[in-house]
């Protein structure tokens, strides 16, 4: 790893440290739900609501794939999503994004670590 670049660092170590209190506080509003394409596919009417309830899921309900196949038809639709989107999308996406990362990483980001501090 280059100098200066820690992932550890940076990387949030829990899954609720991705969260604002508040975030966290409001996770009743999804128990409905079961997972992320029963999220999505209820409310994707409505993109902002979605985005911002997809972000209250607890951990052990986003399947980082599901997760993975939304962001990526986002971009697919529209490759500048983000300059067309209002601030509170753009917040939600890019904080879809740090969960996807999170989840999709997480366990090669430890076992790195691991192997670092073996050396």
């Amino acid at each position: 790893m280059p100098a200066g670049i820690n992932i550890l660092n940076d990387a949030a170590p829990e899954f609720e440290d991705l969260f604002s209190r508040t975030i966290k506080n409001k996770r009743n509003v999804v128990s409905s739900y079961s997972s992320v394409s029963d999220l999505w596919n209820h409310e994707k009417s409505n993109e902002s609501r979605a985005y911002r309830l997809l972000c209250h899921l607890p951990e052990e309900k986003p399947d980082v794939d599901e997760l993975g196949h939304i962001l990526e038809n986002i971009f697919k639709k529209d490759r500048d999503a983000f300059q067309h989107m209002i601030t509170d999308q753009r917040t939600n996406i890019r904080r879809l994004i740090r969960v996807y990362d999170f989840l999709k990483w997480r366990q090669f980001v430890i076992m790195k670590y691991q192997e670092a501090e073996n050396e």
